[in-house]
């Protein structure tokens, strides 16, 4: 098998969701196999039979940044006052989930009905924003990896809805969700001199971020399969502001303070995926290409990363 590149952002797309995709370098945009289908093209939901899923992943990650020495003197003068030392990303940890999926057939126009979900053991909506340069020393005082690392350890939720419009032709259209929350908080610090003495009143709202699923499946010839899907952006956002009140500094130019938060982690760029399946005395062979605008990425704090495009090509067979 052949398997794509390393710029991904959940283990749906950097394994393939589900065993079967994984066990044909991810390929499945022209053949349904599994409820996942709902994600890679929800047009192949109809190639489903009825079936309930459970099952759980778990991966393993022995990527590691080791830092080298720096020469005598090159700290400034109250490094020393950071609260963690300078040291290696070398985690060496493991990551895994539940698995989960449904497909039903409905009993009307020839509609199939289909869900897939990861649900990591970490837990929903865990995000874990780093700076990409010299300010993350006031933190974890660490490098981290932009789109590997942590990011493989959020959750994938998505729906679909296929028709078989023709014998040889179905269409889907479906959904994938992630949380979304915008945290305004109130702060009064009564004292300048005693910061730890505040009054912090938050308001906090949950809600949910879309992204559109489209999908075309056709079967032009006996035993051969094109799909062509397109997913839209999407990612887990947290945004929102601080309205800070400090005693002593009420009739200043600039009062209250106001601080504002934009942080975004779990991010998968707009998906163009096209390719085709042949099947002869039993065994499957697929192609597939991926085109992902990773162009459009941003850091966690909104910052451009200077990702590129990538087309990512796959080949399996069962």
């Amino acid at each position: 098998m052949a398997h794509p590149s390393a710029s991904f952002a959940n283990v749906f797309e950097i394994f393939g969701p589900g065993a079967k995709a994984q066990g044909a370098a991810g390929v499945g945009v022209a053949m349904g196999r599994s409820p996942a289908a709902a994600w890679l093209n929800p047009a192949t939901l109809v190639d489903v039979e009825r079936s309930a899923t459970l099952g759980w992943f778990s991966g393993f990650d022995r990527s590691s940044v080791l830092l080298m020495e720096r020469p005598a003197g090159y700290d400034p003068d109250t490094y020393d006052t950071r609260l963690r030392p300078r040291r290696d990303t070398d985690e060496r940890s493991s990551h895994g989930g539940l698995v989960a999926g449904l497909v039903l057939p409905l009993p009307v126009w020839d509609l199939t009905l289909g869900a897939v979900l990861y649900a990591p053991s970490t837990g929903f909506a865990r995000l874990t924003p780093h700076f990409t340069d010299e300010r993350e020393q006031f933190f974890t005082n660490r490098l981290h990896f932009d789109v590997l690392g942590k990011r493989l350890r959020g959750e994938v939720i998505a729906g679909g809805l296929g028709w078989r419009a023709a014998d040889w032709l179905a269409l889907g259209v479906g959904v994938a969700v992630l949380p979304k929350n915008r945290t305004d908080a109130r702060v009064h610090t009564p004292n300048a001199g005693d910061p730890a003495a505040s009054w912090i009143a938050p308001d906090i709202e949950v809600g949910m971020a879309q992204a559109l699923l489209i999908g075309v499946r056709a079967e032009p010839l006996s035993g051969l399969r094109v799909g062509v899907s397109f997913q839209d952006e999407i990612a887990f956002a947290v945004r929102g502001s601080n309205e800070i009140q400090l005693g002593g500094a009420e009739r200043g130019d600039e009062y209250p303070v106001i601080q504002s938060m934009d942080v975004v982690g779990s991010y998968s760029p707009p998906r163009v995926a096209g390719g085709m399946s042949v099947t002869w005395s039993g065994i499957t062979a697929a192609l597939e290409a991926r085109w992902r605008l990773w162009g459009r990425h941003r850091s966690a704090f909104g910052e451009e990363t200077g990702l590129r495009d990538t087309l990512d090509l796959s080949a399996g067979v069962e």
